[in-house]
């Protein structure tokens, strides 16, 4: 008798709650792989972990790719007959997903005009003759964020690392005649996920469920 009465009683104070307390949390949590120095040839070494709070559900996943300092030297050759400057010094940072099934499309941002010492606009190379540049300091990347599609998120969550992959390739442009390049610079490099997700409030998921099994109990 006494549990026909508490079961409706249950049932009210659970939807009565959720009026006047938030039955869902809205949060973030981001998860940051190692940094490394990449240079010209992909590294696959940007391990970042998977989602895994079982009671959470996901809302938006963000791959973050935090490119920072462009250091080193390259040295330029003139491999032509003639004396040639050169027009451009331009460094491409690419980044793309190793683990399958990400959704993550690769992305590259450049930087034009990369400033070095000497200026390698001020050098004109004689026939056979290399110059090495120094990368001035304080040449940084933009950030490139992407949003990851609900239809990939399955290979986010879970036990274990998602990997992604990132090189830096430089490039000369020139008038007159040919180069030869061999570059020692790297980038300074980080990836980072950022996981969107809802969690309900647990004082209301649990008066909740009281209420369905006293009334499931009533029932029978």
């Amino acid at each position: 008798l006494l549990m026909k009465f508490i079961a409706p009683l249950l049932a009210l104070t659970a939807f009565a709650s959720s009026a006047k307390a938030a039955v869902i949390y809205y949060d973030t949590r981001t998860y940051y792989s190692n940094t490394i120095d990449v240079g010209s040839l992909y590294v696959n070494l940007f391990n970042i972990a998977k989602f895994d709070i079982p009671q959470a559900t996901l809302t938006g996943i963000t791959v973050k790719v935090i490119q920072s300092a462009l250091t080193g030297s390259i040295t330029v050759t003139n491999t032509g007959g003639v004396a040639a400057a050169i027009e451009g010094f331009d460094s491409a940072f690419t980044a793309r997903q190793f683990t399958s099934g990400l959704g993550y499309a690769q992305t590259t941002v450049n930087l034009s005009d990369v400033v070095t010492t000497p200026a390698w606009d001020s050098v004109t190379l004689q026939p056979s003759v290399g110059q090495t540049f120094n990368i001035a300091s304080g040449q940084n990347f933009a950030v490139a964020d992407q949003n990851i599609a609900s239809s990939f998120w399955s290979a986010y969550t879970g036990s274990g690392n998602v990997t992604f992959s990132a090189r830096d390739v430089q490039s000369i442009t020139v008038t007159g005649d040919t180069f030869g390049q061999v570059s020692n610079v790297k980038a300074t490099t980080q990836f980072a996920i950022v996981y969107s997700f809802s969690i309900p409030e647990p004082s209301s998921a649990l008066l909740g469920g009281m209420a369905i099994l006293a009334l499931l109990r009533r029932r029978r």
